[in-house]
């Protein structure tokens, strides 16, 4: 993802960068570290951490982002990239307790007032 900000003003000016808002709570692992970083010059926002986002666990990040100009009285906006994660094939199938299941098969066909000599 990309942010992008404009500034109409001539040289320095005029020339933007980026910053994560550290006063807005940005995204940050259990060590305090930032799960995303941004290019100062191109607004690209990377994650921080390989292999650290799990939809599972959180679908959405809201980062707060600082876009400056370079001139002598700095002028600032702020605005929150909404991130949202793609689910991927992260998790394997498993068994459920199938003793269980024949177990509760047994008692509801008693219920009934079935036999079955292969259930139990």
């Amino acid at each position: 993802m990309t942010v992008r900000a404009t500034d109409y003003d001539a040289g320095l000016n005029g020339t933007v960068f980026y910053e994560i808002d550290s006063y807005g709570n940005p995204p940050a692992s259990a060590n305090g570290k930032l799960l995303f970083k941004i290019n100062v010059n191109t607004g690209l926002i990377q994650t921080s951490l390989r292999n650290s986002l799990d939809r599972e666990k959180t679908s959405q990040y809201f980062l707060p982002i600082v876009a400056k100009d370079r001139g002598d009285e700095q002028r600032k906006t702020t605005t929150t990239a909404t991130i949202s994660i793609s689910d991927i094939n992260d998790q394997r199938p498993q068994f459920i307790d199938v003793s269980s299941v024949n177990d509760n098969l047994v008692k509801m066909m008693q219920l009934f007032g079935l036999k079955s000599e292969s259930c139990g």
